[in-house]
Formats: structure tokens, sequence, C-alpha cells
């Protein structure tokens, strides 16, 4: 379970979209290993505006219109329980706006969202997984130390067993996890006051 926390949902031009995220629970048997987040924005025409089709009857298909305005990104957050980002609203872009088009009043418009993407390790074997593998002894006759070596990859490694013994590591499945959080972005402010500046020397 992740939990995402949000300073405020509405925000203006040129603002900063604020965030943390809670995860890797210590109860969690996944693990994350990348977080990534996207402020995008995505305009819908209304079908009623579509051109007609050229190969078929009816109206054309909706393009897409999404642009990805600003992004973070956290690798190897495996031991990682909170994070935080911001991500800035460019002072150029387009606001939220709606419009209705058509006797049957279809909607479109431009919307803003923010988009969180988790990288989760699914353990697979009731094992622990690890990142540091044990290296063989070696012939020094070193026994007060043992050796270990990191991992190739970035997912945990849990061993394979038959019969009892560990014969063999292999890595975590992964998959990935995504939701949307709607937002509103306003326009600028415009309001700007003229006030005498006084520089003291």
């Amino acid at each position: 379970m992740s939990v995402l926390t949000l300073v405020k949902t509405t925000y203006r031009l040129g603002e900063t979209v604020l965030g943390v995220v809670t995860f890797n629970q210590p109860s969690s048997s996944r693990r994350v290993l990348k977080v990534s987040a996207f402020l995008e924005s995505h305009e819908l025409i209304p079908e009623a505006l579509l051109p007609l089709s050229a190969s078929s009857s009816g109206r054309a298909k909706h393009p897409n219109l999404s642009k990805l305005h600003a992004e973070f990104r956290a690798s190897y957050t495996v031991n990682t329980s909170r994070l935080s980002f911001s991500l800035d609203i460019p002072s150029d872009s387009t606001p939220d706006f709606h419009v209705t088009a058509g006797s049957d009043g279809f909607q479109g418009g431009l919307e803003w969202k923010l988009r969180i993407s988790f990288l989760v390790a699914i353990p697979h074997r009731k094992s622990t997984p690890v990142h540091l593998l044990p290296l063989p002894p070696d012939t020094s006759n070193d026994d007060d130390n043992t050796f270990y070596a990191a991992s190739t990859g970035l997912s945990p490694l849990v061993p394979i067993k038959e019969h009892g013994e560990q014969v063999a590591w292999e890595e975590m499945k992964v998959e990935t996890v995504e939701c949307e959080v709607p937002i509103k972005v306003l326009a600028g402010n415009t309001a700007f006051v003229v006030r005498p500046s006084v520089h003291i020397i």
C-alpha cells in the first residue's frame, strides 16, 4: 500500500506541485524499486467537432492530445519508505477549460493530471529477498569473515531450493503500478499593483 499526500489540488500557472509518497511498509512483502511522478495535461475534443472519417462512416478516432510538462524519477528505492517530489507548472501553459459542443452536449476541454508510477518487485517464493550474494569460501582459510558480492540487477534475489537445499538465485518478478490524480490548474494571477521601489545604499 502507498499513500500520496499533496499540499493542495488546485494550482495556478507558474506554481509548483508538491507531494509526498509513503510506501514500502515494514509489513508489506512487495518492495517498490522505482518511483516516478509525471505532470500531464490531456485535451479532449468533443465528438461533434471531430472530422468525418474517410475510411468508415461516422467520426474519426480521437487523437492522443496528451502533453508531459514535468517529471520526477527516483531509482533504487527498495530501502526507502518516504519520498518527496516537486513538479513545476509552466507559466506559459494552458489552464483547465471545459467546452460543450453539438446538440447532444458532447463534453470536451483540457484536464491536468498527476500520474504516479511504481516499479514493484513481487515475491513469488516464500523466501527473504537479498541484494548481496555470499561468495564461496576461498583457500585463505579466513573463517572469521564472510564475503559478499552485489547483484547485477535492480530487482532483489530469492534463493531457489531443491529438496531443501539452495541451488541457485533468481530475480523477483516486477510489475508497474500506476495511478492518476486529477488536479485543477487555473490561469495565472494577472493582478499587478505598481508600488514604489526604494533602494537604500
